[in-house]
């Protein structure tokens, strides 16, 4: 028979009063909960994440030349805010802390301008991720200690929503359990919190896109990621008609091979219908990296999707609504009504996405989307047409020669503040390629470190049976040495050094595969700069064929430096860019069943970069110095 003391008794009817206290102030709040969260999630609209950290804002701010300060990010979020007829298609957006309580440049609060548009304010409310420990690792993200307090604030300023991201990868072990659980328990406290002080929770589980997993794996942890969070929702006694998801897309991992938006549409819908409750009002994804034309058409394809769907499917994109008004406002104030222009586009598009009519166009294949900005600003005086690659030709002469003389027309008479500031981004550009170069080298040896082990592994075993062997083992006969001879002449110690060697060599060439493209994203958005520069810089139109290069530069007119920058990043990108899928596809077809003559050929491909001309790179080296 159990016996409670007083004591006991006391403390559990404390604890009983203080959840009774805390589903109260929830309950008070439900109307207003419920309501937002509905409002949020009104088809045809979405959510515009302006939310980033001062130092997240000055990464992008680095792209375009533009100085981090307070008066430079004002200006930005005033860009967006104020865009004629924006708001239209939007229904919350998500604030930094310091926009909550900023204005307008005419003093008035950006919250006041919003309200008037009907669009709700958000708040990122989470204080960004730490190691979790005991993991390999892998985060958990902080800010719950004042968070109730924050809240409170946060809502008194005019806050009617929030957003806390929990952060989650895909490895061989991961994600482990322990981060499933305790991201999945913080993302439920931050929840409950937020409902408490009358702020719509988003619930943001983001799974990066990182790896090298098919759309399979993703879809798996993706499952178990979104059934732990709903699981410690339910736990924690959260409001789901008061809350939002803010999930990543179903996709293969970036460096997997791409697929059809249909078919992420249908992974993804998938996941949604086995994890997400009816209860929940909206699904608003977030963009996890994708370029503004893949996130755009794979939202579309969902919502054109023909099963059942209980919520809404939107969006809460960052750089996917910002990335391209970022690159034509180059914070300059005369870009103001081009880069609202490319705003007000980007956002009609996803609220077409929303229901499933996007179709794409004009302003779609132009400034609405990263891949195809970045071409209609820079292919035709940057990039490369086929048939032409560095292997078809002898030297940079004729190399270069085969692309001028297809008689493309371009712009190439430039002022010379755009030459000076094309010299400027060729040295950037340069800065890049040299450190693709430095994982080049590293890439190199690594593969050689994979070829000796994997070979030490396919060594023969030595014959005991031939008399000089026997001789040898009989003159030093050892307790060693007879185990030797025993398991067969083989060291298992020695193969399992060299098993780890070669899972050790293959994992990091994944990982300098990650590093190399994310080097040559940088390169691109240099590229873009310079196709922003070389647009705004022309005086004259002519014939490209007028471009050469010759031997000696300093001889040549400097009426041509900007578009001889410009001709050295397109030569050098699309060399470097070929040489970096060469080294996919041997990475790709590592293993332990490669034979040693495909090995060979490895890594002679590898260290004879057969699609680099150095020539090039070095004569671009000494142009800017």
């Amino acid at each position: 028979m159990v016996r409670w003391s007083e004591k006991s008794t006391t403390g559990m009817v404390r604890m009983v009063v203080g959840l009774r206290w805390s589903w109260d102030s929830v309950v008070g709040r439900w109307d207003e909960l419920i309501a937002n969260a509905a409002y949020i999630a009104t088809a045809g609209k979405g959510i515009l994440a302006a939310d980033e950290s001062t130092g997240t804002i000055g990464k992008r701010f680095a792209s375009i030349n533009v100085e981090n300060v307070e008066t430079n990010r004002r200006a930005l979020r005033e860009l967006l805010f104020t865009t004629p007829g924006a708001f239209e298609y939007l229904s919350g957006v998500i604030l930094f802390e310091e926009t909550l309580y900023q204005k307008s440049a005419a003093g008035k609060p950006f919250v006041d301008i919003m309200n008037e548009g009907g669009v709700l304010p958000g708040i990122k409310v989470d204080k960004g991720v730490v190691e979790l420990a005991g993991t390999n690792g892998e985060t958990t993200t902080q800010g719950l200690d004042d968070l109730g307090k924050r809240c409170a604030q946060y809502y008194s300023a005019g806050a009617r929503f929030a957003k806390w991201r929990a952060v989650l990868k895909i490895g061989p072990t991961e994600p482990s359990a322990l981060s499933i659980l305790e991201n999945a328990n913080g993302l439920a406290r931050y929840a409950i919190i937020c409902q408490e002080n009358g702020l719509v929770p988003i619930v943001e589980p983001e799974i990066l896109v990182d790896g090298s997993h098919d759309i399979d794996r993703c879809a798996e942890v993706s499952e178990r990621v979104l059934a732990a969070c709903y699981k410690a929702l339910n736990d924690h006694h959260v409001l789901l008609e008061g809350t939002l998801l803010k999930p990543n897309m179903v996709t293969p991992g970036s460096d997997s091979k791409k697929v059809a938006p249909e078919v992420i549409a249908e992974y993804t819908v998938r996941t949604l219908q086995r994890t997400v409750p009816p209860a929940v009002p909206g699904i608003m994804f977030l963009s996890g990296g994708q370029s503004e034309e893949e996130a755009t058409f794979n939202l579309n394809a969902m919502n054109k999707l023909q099963t059942k769907k209980p919520w809404t499917l939107s969006f809460s994109y960052g750089r996917a609504l910002q990335q391209s008004t970022l690159k034509t406002w180059q914070g300059k104030e005369e870009n103001v009504g081009k880069a609202q222009d490319v705003f007000l586009a980007i956002a009609k598009g996803n609220s077409e996405a929303t229901l499933g009519k996007y179709t794409g166009g004009a302003d779609a294949s132009e400034s609405l989307h990263v891949k195809d900005c970045k071409s209609n600003v820079i292919v035709s005086s940057l990039q490369f047409p086929p048939p032409f690659s560095p292997q078809d030709c002898k030297s940079k002469r004729s190399y270069i020669s085969a692309y001028s003389s297809q008689g493309i027309e371009q712009e190439v008479n430039y002022t010379s503040n755009a030459n000076r500031e094309m010299k400027q981004i060729l040295s950037e550009f340069m800065v890049g390629v040299l450190k693709l170069e430095q994982l080049e080298e590293l890439g190199k040896r690594l593969l050689v470190s994979f070829q000796q082990a994997l070979e030490f592994l396919r060594r023969p075993v030595i014959h005991e049976t031939s008399k000089l062997i026997e001789s040898i083992f009989k003159e030093n006969e050892t307790g060693r040495v007879k185990l030797y001879v025993e398991s067969g002449c083989t060291n298992a110690y020695d193969s399992a050094l060299a098993v780890s060697q070669v899972n050790t060599s293959l994992s990091r060439l994944h990982e300098h595969l990650i590093k190399a493209k994310s080097v040559l994203d940088e390169l691109e958005f240099v590229m873009d700069k310079a196709g922003i520069c070389l647009k705004e810089g022309n005086r004259d139109v002519v014939d490209i064929s007028r471009l050469t290069f010759n031997e000696n530069l300093e001889q040549e007119s400097t009426t041509h430096d900007a578009a001889k920058c410009g001709s050295f990043m397109a030569v050098i990108y699309s060399m470097v860019k070929q040489n970096n899928i060469m080294q996919e596809h041997v990475v790709s077809g590592l293993g332990l069943t490669t034979s040693s003559e495909k090995l060979d050929s490895y890594c002679l491909m590898w260290s004879l970069r057969p699609f680099v001309i150095d020539d090039v790179i070095n004569e671009a080296m000494s142009y800017i110095k």
